[in-house]
């Protein structure tokens, strides 16, 4: 192939290089470089390989067939892939490590063996707008070094030291077919991972693993079909995470059968560590960032595809988003997310039906669910309301005895008893004293005094009134409660209430 070492202002253009028994292209302590239009295939090594450059350029190459990386970087300072072919690299399409930053932008990279872009400590990267496919593992693995615990001897002082030197940009990519994740972040500052496609990945569509990453904003992005009973769409193992945006929500959308899991969250950052046994005292510390989410919200995420029983929207794992001084649930905000089209938000008040309702939250895994050491909570609303009678006489017009309705009970009152010699007909019952009206209309009848004599005792069946009114000496009282009328008519015979 090609080697230059120690240079500056190169510029290597139009080559073709195949069946090299190493790099097709090795670049060392190089800057201010640029490879451009170059097609190389069956490197014996690494197709591009730059090792402590500077200034690099990379651009509108054919590589394919690499035995080992497609493209490789190593302990270099800025460095710039765009708009490369990469296919069939017998491990990563792209590999970076040790490098200061690295712009990553339009690549079309398919057929890795393993990732199809992979970095590593590396302090800023950028990927975007690329095509990744058919990778043999992640389609995108952004690694950082998250926390290093530091001891003290002194008995009384323990700190912990951050080695935060990795953040990363993956916005704007579509990845298909992955035989790992989709993207892979694992212990950084700051990821911001926007309006990804990922469909298709044999794992998660997104895994934020690791204890100790930082800020993670997930925003706009696609998730289509990734993983199955064994992988989320998308896990969180620590850090900040940003799914509060409510005009660019994250989708998720499954069409496979089996059950599924969109967001699964899973503090991993529990655990201790521990001085050396020569300390005079053993101190223990906590290590990770934990986990949290953002202002406490799942923003406007939708899910689609997961009405099946056993499918899950979000399940937050034992020990996961609990306050770290009273260890109670953290309530997690979940109106404005739609559930296989559910809004909890667009109902009035957020009061659902408890159908409705319960169809959520059977698909929520959260404090309500068995527990070992408690979860967080999400809220979708309240359960509706349906404004019951005031009284007696409210209740009774919900009753029809000639339809029942389903879910309901039906009174029928057979027979009434005489109720003594008034006179004869409808209209003697005006007689009743004190008279209700001069008229013999239905509305007179219908403002009956509710005591139908003197000082009988009180009844709370129907039928015991309506007997006692011959005598003048019961009171039937149609006021109070709806609860108190109700508790009073339970020892009333059938027909009787």
């Amino acid at each position: 192939g090609i080697t230059v070492s120690n240079g500056s202002d190169i510029f290597i253009r139009s080559n073709q290089i195949s069946e090299t028994g190493d790099d097709g292209i090795d670049l060392n302590y190089v800057e201010f470089a640029d490879v451009v239009e170059n097609e190389i295939s069956n490197a014996g090594d690494d197709g591009i390989d730059v090792d402590y450059g500077n200034d690099i350029l990379i651009t509108e190459n054919d590589v394919t067939g690499s035995n080992e990386d497609g493209v490789s970087i190593n302990g270099s300072g800025e460095i710039f892939i765009y708009n490369n072919t990469i296919s069939q690299s017998g491990e990563d399409g792209i590999n970076i490590e040790n490098t200061g930053f690295v712009d990553i932008v339009e690549n079309t990279i398919t057929e890795s063996e393993d990732d199809g872009v992979d970095i590593y400590a590396t302090s800023y990267s950028i990927v975007a707008n690329n095509e990744i496919s058919d990778s043999g593992d992640d389609g995108v693995h952004i690694a950082g070094n998250g926390f290093s615990p530091i001891f003290f001897s002194d008995e009384r002082s323990v700190a912990r030291v951050a080695f935060y030197d990795s953040s990363a940009i993956v916005e704007g990519n579509t990845i298909e077919n992955s035989g790992g994740d989709g993207i892979q972040v694992d212990n950084l500052l700051e990821a911001t991972i926007i309006e990804n496609i990922v469909n298709e990945s044999a794992e998660h569509g997104l895994y934020v693993s690791g204890a100790s990453n930082g800020y993670v904003q997930v925003q706009g992005n696609e998730f289509n079909d990734n993983g199955d009973e064994d992988f989320a769409q998308a896990r969180f193992e620590s850090g900040n995470i940003d799914i509060s945006d409510v005009t660019n929500p994250n989708v998720f959308t499954k069409t496979t059968a089996g059950t599924g899991v969109a967001m699964q969250f899973d503090n991993i950052s529990g655990g201790f560590s521990s001085p050396s046994d020569s300390f005079e005292r053993a101190l223990i510390i906590p290590f990770g960032t934990g986990l949290r989410i953002v202002d406490e919200t799942l923003g406007s995420t939708e899910f689609t595809g997961y009405t099946g029983a056993g499918n899950f929207y979000v399940r937050l794992e034992d020990g996961t988003l609990l306050d770290p001084l009273t260890s109670d649930p953290i309530v997690i905000d979940g109106t404005n997310a739609s559930f296989d089209g559910i809004i909890p938000s667009s109902f009035a008040g957020t009061a659902l039906p408890l159908a409705t309702l319960q169809f959520i939250e059977d698909r929520l895994y959260d404090a309500d669910d068995a527990s070992v050491n408690g979860r967080g909570q999400i809220f979708t609303g309240f359960v509706e309301t349906i404004d019951g009678p005031a009284n007696f006489q409210d209740f009774l017009p919900f009753f029809n005895n000639t339809a029942p309705l389903s879910n309901f009970a039906s009174v029928t009152i057979n027979g009434l008893p005489s109720i003594g010699n008034f006179g004869g007909g409808a209209g003697a019952l005006n007689n009743i004293a004190p008279a209700a009206g001069e008229q013999n209309d239905e509305q007179e009848l219908a403002d009956i005094e509710p005591s139908a004599g003197g000082n009988g005792a009180e009844v709370t069946c129907i039928e015991d009134a309506v007997n006692g009114l011959g005598s003048g000496s019961v009171t039937y009282n149609f006021g109070g409660s709806f609860e108190d009328t109700i508790a009073g008519a339970v020892g009333c015979q059938s027909g009787e209430i």
